[in-house]
């Protein structure tokens, strides 16, 4: 005897994701002597420790769907370097609004986070993080910058996003 089945097929078409850089990651001009942790709040970056006054959080700017939730997935460690053999390791950390004038609350230092979008569909991230002279630094323990080599280091931070 023939058995028949029949299941339903559906998706939902979301609006297109997008995820725009609009400030990179600036710890400012940073002393070698700093005996404390050099730390940017990207929660809020007056109350980061030991940076420069020409500070700056990165900021990425989500659209997505309207109230959707968004799975966030970034580099927990970055190393930036001095061009020659000098390393130094920014342990990072998010943070995120639906806006600018919100205040903003931390994600996750670990590398991925969940977020939903605001009313409009939009919301905004903040980076920052520790700088740390040791790739095996964890978060809130990094240390300190003292005796570091001088010079200008930089690196790249990376991050993407998918709906849930």
């Amino acid at each position: 005897a023939q058995v028949e089945a029949t299941a339903t097929a559906s998706a939902d078409i979301a609006t297109a994701l997008t995820l725009t850089k609009t400030a990179d990651i600036n710890f400012g001009t940073v002393p070698a002597t700093t005996p404390g942790v050099v730390k940017l709040d990207p929660t809020d970056v007056t109350a980061s420790t030991n940076v420069g006054s020409s500070r700056t959080l990165g900021e990425f700017t989500v659209t997505a769907a309207v109230s959707d939730v968004i799975d966030l997935t970034f580099d927990s460690q970055v190393t930036l370097t001095d061009g020659s053999s000098n390393n130094l390791y920014l342990l990072t950390e998010v943070a995120g609004a639906e806006t600018t004038s919100d205040d903003f609350t931390s994600l996750s230092s670990n590398g991925t986070a969940q977020f939903t979008t605001s009313s409009t569909g939009d919301y905004v991230l903040r980076v920052g993080g520790e700088l740390t002279q040791s790739n095996s630094a964890t978060f809130g323990s990094a240390g300190n910058l003292s005796g570091v080599t001088v010079g200008s280091y930089s690196g790249t931070f990376n991050a993407s996003i998918v709906y849930n």
